[in-house]
């Protein structure tokens, strides 16, 4: 076993080496982004010193974009059943889904740094492993500079080993029962004080603060090293690098059913093969940035020159030091300002300039910044829609490409909560909670993400679904109920539920209501009359009731008859209003009926003259 720790070992030391050039290059873009690249020759003491934020002003554009794509629908993703299913069960999956992810996970919070991750580097990586304590899906999003993987890898999934990097204290790792604490003074910092065999420390591969050792006792470097077995599962080594032929934790083989290693990828770009071809938003514009601090550092300085104007003398001024620039002050004879020449270029419009090239190279919606150039000429209808259709092509490329990441962790995550929560039925949607079937839950799902793959401008959005309604408000093929979600999402995804009743459904509740006044009919008490009351499916349930009580040969009271006589004819009205052939056609059956009973005899205690009497007044 050691001598195969040893490859994995020197495997991922040589893999480190080579990617020193991309550590510092990643290191130099963090200065570029929180501090700025400082000025080495300054032209005169206390001249300027400026950082322009152009790198962290795009990530801060771009992130909330990405973040939409998580959280911009009333759920997180769909789920497409691939066997015959009722559709309430599948919408009941999402929501149940949506809730364990959303408010039993950290998710979203991780979410965060993992999209920071992917555009400051151009790659990041998450975790999503099952927390056994919690009974939950847990996230983790880890850092790039503390990812190795083979740098010939393209797809993590296809990847032939992995290693996660975890500096953690050293009562973090004493807390943590899954690691050996007989070994803590042997790992700690760069285990030197212990003398322990390893070969490796003194190789300049295995020089990586923080990487490799920790110049701080009291921090611990822990490996994870997955790397796939015979049969191409994954299993996972966990040991220190200045110990590696010890298993801080038994050898394990990934337990989860799904089988993918524990890890989901997300590139900003997809261009030439290997892990490290995906470039992040800081390479992309690094120049420009450094050319907009030259410029404000030039500006500065051109303003410090102007505002302390200097002077020439005529003649010979024996001590000049005493000479101060201040209000009143009376200056040598022959003394004139030198008048300093304009500046040869504009520095706002080479600024504004610079922003662009800066915008159009991350492909951001630029709808008026360049007009600041030209101020007489102004931009037309067909060059805007041009510029936003460009824009929205590239925006919905870039929202692809994120989705698939995406998806990759919505089918992680609903794997592991079958294999190991699946009796946790419970859920909350909006402000009802509510159980789930637990046929519902089975593998038998295609899961796509939601959210809108163009642009995060909800009122253009907005617009759109306003005219799409609009335009197939009147289409027989077109699912009205659907459309008009379409528009509330948008607004307040809320308001779906609340607002919005499926005909089907709305007709077995205008029949329950219904149903619950026919006690109060029987004790001779009239419904008030509702204008909002469906006839069509409130008659049916008085008339069914009639019948099946005259069948029974039972008896209703006057008051009871009168109630019912008044409650039917309303009914009668208000449908004569909406649909009056069914109301005639109503009014027809009912005549009939009455015509029959009366033949047939008069059912026991007058019960015909009371089914009768709404049809006799109603044909009056």
């Amino acid at each position: 076993m050691y001598e195969s720790r040893n490859d994995m070992f020197e495997a991922v030391l040589e893999n480190i080496h080579d990617r020193a050039k991309w550590e510092r290059r990643q290191g130099l873009y963090y200065q570029m982004r929180h501090d700025g690249l400082r000025r080495k020759n300054k032209p005169f003491p206390g001249a300027s010193d400026l950082h322009f934020p152009l790198i962290d002003t795009s990530i801060a554009k771009l992130k909330p974009f990405y973040y939409q794509q998580i959280t911009g629908r009333d759920t997180l993703c769909s789920f497409v059943p691939m066997r015959q299913q009722l559709a309430p069960l599948t919408t009941a999956v999402e929501r149940w889904f949506d809730y364990h992810i959303k408010e039993k996970s950290n998710f979203q919070e991780e979410a965060l740094t993992w999209i920071d991750h992917m555009l400051m580097t151009g790659h990041s990586v998450i975790k999503v492993f099952w927390d056994d304590d919690n009974k939950r899906c847990k996230f983790e999003a880890v850092d790039p500079l503390y990812w190795i993987v083979p740098d010939h890898t393209t797809k993590l999934e296809e990847a032939d080993w992995m290693v996660q990097i975890m500096p953690m204290s050293v009562s973090a790792y004493l807390r943590d029962e899954r690691y050996d604490h007989s070994v803590i003074d042997k790992i700690r910092g760069d285990g030197r004080d212990e003398n322990t065999n390893s070969t490796y420390r003194d190789n300049e591969k295995f020089m990586r603060e923080g990487l490799t050792y920790s110049d701080n006792d009291e921090m611990v470097i822990v490996w994870e090293h997955w790397k796939r077995d015979e049969d191409g599962s994954w299993m996972v080594c966990t040991y220190s690098p200045v110990m590696p032929d010890h298993d801080l934790r038994p050898i394990m083989k990934l337990p989860y059913r799904h089988g993918d290693a524990p890890f989901v990828d997300a590139a900003y770009e997809m261009k030439d093969k290997g892990w490290y071809s995906s470039r992040g938003i800081p390479e992309l514009v690094a120049p420009e940035e450094a050319y907009l601090n030259k410029l404000m550092n030039g500006k500065a300085d051109s303003i410090t020159f102007y505002n302390s104007p200097m002077f020439r003398s005529e003649r010979d001024i024996p001590n000049s030091s005493n000479i101060r620039f201040r209000p009143g002050q009376i200056l040598p004879y022959g003394l004139q300002p030198v008048g300093m020449p304009q500046p040869p270029i504009s520095w706002e419009q080479e600024i504004v300039q610079t922003r662009m090239i800066a915008e159009q190279r991350l492909a951001m919606p630029d709808f008026g910044m360049g007009q600041m150039i030209n101020t007489r000429e102004r931009r037309t209808a067909t060059e805007v829609n041009a510029i936003g259709g460009m824009m929205e092509r590239s925006v919905d490329l870039r929202a692809r490409i994120f989705r698939l990441a995406l998806a990759r962790v919505y089918r992680q995550a609903y794997s592991l909560y079958l294999q190991y929560s699946p009796q946790n039925l419970m859920f909350r949607y909006l402000e009802d909670a509510t159980s789930l079937q637990a046929d519902a839950l089975h593998d038998d799902y295609t899961i796509e993400p939601k959210g809108g793959v163009d642009g995060v401008d909800r009122t253009m959005l907005m617009q759109r679904a306003i005219m799409r309604k609009q335009l197939m408000a009147q289409s027989p093929w077109i699912d009205q109920i659907e459309l008009d979600k379409s528009i509330l999402e948008l607004d307040d995804p809320s308001l779906v539920k609340r607002l919005v009743r499926d005909p089907q459904f709305k007709a077995a509740d205008e029949a329950e209501d219904e149903a619950h006044n026919i006690p109060i009919m029987e004790r001779g008490y009239t419904p008030v009359p509702n204008q909002g009351d469906s006839a069509a499916e409130r008659l049916p349930v008085l008339l069914d009731y009639i019948n099946r009580m005259s069948q029974q040969g039972e008896q209703f009271p006057p008051e009871a008859q009168q109630a019912f006589v008044s409650r039917i004819n309303t009914l009668l009205e208000q449908l004569e209003q909406i649909d009056p052939n069914s109301a005639r056609q109503l009014r027809k059956q009912l005549d009939d009926a009455y015509s029959r009973d009366t033949q047939a005899g008069a059912t026991p205690n007058g019960q015909a003259v009371a089914m009768g009497q709404p049809a006799q007044m109603g044909a009056g």
